[in-house]
């Protein structure tokens, strides 16, 4: 639980920190400071945080990352990290703060990108940001809303439709003191009418010491735009990462959302996505793998507010060691809200005794001319899919392997490009071989 001394450390931090922008930038970060005083961080009594408790984060004084203050990254670290061919741009930032030596093919992406320390277009940035529910959301959105120190907007204009993907890599590394870091990483993606976008937000860390990722994006779609979103978080195992991802949808909009939870002692991502529009469709996909003590935390809130809208949802969750997983996904159906299409399905499946799931699926429909359906399952391998493999020659561990992997594909299905989904690969190979090996 939250006390007042981390309310007055927080509001400490901030009034001795200098960041950059004023007028409304300045407005808008006193303003989430204020509703972070209010908010405070949440606690286990509050019903869509009871089974996550973030007492070890809480418990933990973090160093708030700035420039200059922190491990240097060069090229070489990161080509591991790159998930697209040479030809596809990627924009880095190290800490939350833009790294320009790092970032490539950002002059020629047919669209506008505006990155706040390189004081391009502020003005844009701070209206979208306004915009923005993070400011208010909760206690974490406001936070990230206070200290962000830099913050990207990719504003895709109407009728562009982006040939390749877009990398967006967020990295953080130790600070020079060795204490641990918290950074605010913060992406802004606005697409026009008519217009389409892959984008990849992933995570990494350098380093060693424990840290803090608070992440919030912001994406808004126009009418008949598209957009697969694609988030890998691949934390160290010892980092703690909130994300919140707040989506936009107007008519006749498609979005495409994959989230990987791989890494974190405690992650949490939460999606809000608003069918704001007729014939908007939203398909949100998750996968989480935890072994050891990790918490994988995934929440979605899919508001229906207009009609002939379709929402699909598939998260799955493979657990093992002491691991715990956590799903809370509602799909809310307002009065106007006709002809809406909604399914939701969470399947995890546990391969140790400790290993332990939470879930919390939810239909709250106001509207009397609709399609929705819900579903849980929790569960182990299949012995008998398992024997039959068995006696077709296949050795325990290859069978188990097999099967684990079948139960993750679905969620994998339809992602691009196949550089990124051979990543995905490798890390599922990776997890098989210390859960079966």
């Amino acid at each position: 639980m939250m006390t007042v001394k981390d309310v007055i450390d927080y509001k400490k931090k901030f009034e001795q920190l200098k960041f950059p922008g004023n007028g409304q930038l300045a407005d808008l970060r006193a303003q989430a400071i204020s509703n972070f005083s209010t908010l405070g961080f949440p606690a286990l009594k509050e019903e869509e945080w009871r089974f996550t408790d973030i007492s070890p984060l809480l418990e933990t004084s973090f160093e708030i990352a700035s420039a200059g203050e922190t491990v240097k990254v060069v090229e070489e670290d990161i080509d591991s990290l790159n998930l697209l061919d040479s030809d596809s741009p990627k924009i880095v930032f190290v800490n939350g703060i833009f790294t320009p030596s790092l970032s490539v093919k950002t002059d020629r992406l047919p669209f506008s990108v505006h990155i706040l320390s390189s004081g391009n277009n502020a003005e844009r940035i701070a209206e979208s940001l306004q915009k923005s529910p993070a400011v208010q959301a909760d206690g974490f959105t406001a936070l990230n809303s206070a200290f962000f120190h830099d913050s990207l907007l990719i504003d895709v204009e109407d009728n562009i439709v982006a040939d390749k993907p877009v990398q967006v890599l967020f990295i953080s590394t130790e600070a020079k003191s060795k204490s641990p870091l918290a950074v605010f990483p913060r992406l802004l993606v606005r697409l026009g009418r008519n217009s389409s976008l892959t984008l990849i937000e992933s995570y990494f860390n350098f380093g060693k010491s424990d840290y803090f990722v608070n992440a919030v994006s912001d994406v808004y779609l126009g009418e008949n735009s598209s957009m697969q979103h694609i988030r890998l978080q691949q934390d160290a195992k010892q980092a703690f990462h909130i994300g919140n991802s707040f989506i936009e949808q107007k008519a006749d909009s498609r979005y495409r959302s994959y989230s990987f939870s791989f890494g974190g002692r405690i992650s949490r991502h939460q999606i809000y996505t608003v069918l704001d529009g007729q014939g908007a469709e939203a398909i949100l996909n998750g996968l989480y793998l935890g072994r050891e003590e990790q918490l994988l935390d995934n929440h979605t809130l899919i508001d229906h507010k207009s009609s002939n809208c379709q929402s699909h949802e598939l998260y799955r969750g493979v657990l093992t060691d002491k691991a715990r997983g956590v799903f809370g996904g509602k799909i809310l159906v307002r009065r106007d809200a006709q002809k809406t299409d909604a399914i939701q399905n969470n399947n995890a499946l546990l391969l140790s005794e400790q290993a332990r799931v939470d879930s919390k699926p939810q239909l709250e429909i106001y509207a009397d001319d609709v399609r929705c359906t819900h579903g849980a399952t929790v569960g182990q391998l299949d012995e008998e899919a398992l024997f039959y493999l068995r006696s077709r020659g296949i050795g325990q561990k290859s069978a188990k392997n097999i099967l684990i992997y079948a139960f993750a594909e679905e969620v994998l299905k339809g992602i691009e490009p196949l550089q990124l989904r051979k990543h995905i690969d490798t890390l599922l190979n990776g997890f098989f071989e210390t859960v079966t090996g």
